[in-house]
């Protein structure tokens, strides 16, 4: 009888966390934003001194490896600053907090959005 209630106690202790799991998806779960291209300020442009774009990257970051890829496949001639390897100064600067981050002149985008990536380039040219 003592293991019966044991049992029965921690069963509807699962049984009440799963309830409340299952009721709570996605009440607290952090809402996915649409990709924004935003703008540099104007003194932070003159930092970059670049003609092509340029991706920000984590060497360990998954994300920047897609942003890479995408551009390498699509052909886009781009210029690469991996910000743990050349130091965090720039994207500082910049007041970019996230990567990958691809700049085109005086917009960025922070993630790794392929449509997105396509319309700023575009807006780029």
């Amino acid at each position: 009888m003592k293991h019966l209630n044991r049992f029965l106690a921690v069963f509807v202790v699962i049984a009440v966390s799963l309830a409340a799991g299952w009721l709570t998806q996605g009440q607290f779960a952090p809402r996915s934003q649409p990709p924004q291209i935003r703008h540099l300020a104007p003194d932070a442009t003159a930092l970059l001194a670049a003609e092509h774009p340029i991706l920000l990257s984590l060497s360990t970051c998954p994300a920047c490896r897609q942003a890479r890829l995408w551009l390498i496949e699509h052909k886009v001639t781009f210029e690469e600053r991996a910000i743990d390897e050349s130091g965090y100064a720039l994207a500082e600067a910049l007041g970019i907090k996230a990567v990958p981050a691809l700049i085109v002149r005086d917009r960025y985008l922070v993630g790794f959005h392929a449509e997105t990536m396509r319309e700023m380039l575009e807006l780029g040219k």
